[in-house]
């Protein structure tokens, strides 16, 4: 019989701007299984707007949770890592690091963010024997992006529709990607049959940025 694991299972809130939190989460993995193999770090929030009106708060949660939420889970998980030489970590950039979008001009600039802080962060890690790459999701549908296309729906004053079809229209497969698409690569790079890939990023994003 295959054990469903749920005794190996926990699960615990937390706020990626809270450094004190993340802090928690990760000491408690590490009392509890010893060491950590693969760290995902995939927190992340989307706001859209023209620069010149967007609020503050909105540039502050976007820099908040998908920039530094990712460094604070990656700083308290690096001294275990670097302790046990081993280990592979995966951050979630976006298509939106590699190219322009209307209107996503602070959205995207946290992104790039996450791809410049994953490929220096993985020659600092080299020496130890830990993998550091990054995926960039495409449209993906998830209720991140649901939202998105639903503000801009009112924003535009056009139906959520009619912006999904344009979305849907950036890649050259003419689809959102399942989150079990992205999951696929995400999981390639966790484990030993990428072992030779570090500093990567992988695009998993229908054929968006071929174009």
């Amino acid at each position: 019989m295959i054990e469903d694991g749920k005794d190996k299972t926990s699960i615990m809130k937390v706020d990626v701007r809270n450094p004190e939190e993340v802090k928690k989460m990760i000491d408690s993995t590490i009392k509890k299984h010893g060491r950590i193999d693969i760290l995902i770090v995939n927190a992340g929030v989307v706001r859209v707007g023209p620069v010149e009106s967007f609020p503050d708060d909105d540039y502050n949660l976007l820099i908040d949770v998908n920039l530094k939420g990712t460094h604070y889970t990656c700083k308290y998980a690096v001294p275990y890592f670097k302790k046990q030489k081993s280990g592979s970590i995966i951050t979630l950039a976006s298509v939106a690091a590699h190219i322009g979008q209307v209107a996503h001009a602070n959205y995207c600039s946290t992104k790039a963010g996450v791809l410049g802080y994953t490929r220096a962060l993985a020659l600092d890690l080299a020496p130890y024997n830990v993998r550091v790459n990054s995926v960039s999701p495409g449209a993906t549908d998830t209720p991140m992006l649901q939202s998105d296309v639903a503000k801009q729906a009112r924003d535009r004053g056009v139906s959520y529709e009619e912006v999904k079809k344009e979305f849907e229209k950036e890649g050259v497969l003419g689809r959102w990607a399942t989150p079990e698409e992205i999951a696929t690569g995400i999981l390639f790079l966790a484990t030993e049959e990428s072992s030779y890939i570090t500093g990567a990023d992988l695009r998993i994003d229908g054929g968006w940025t071929t174009q």
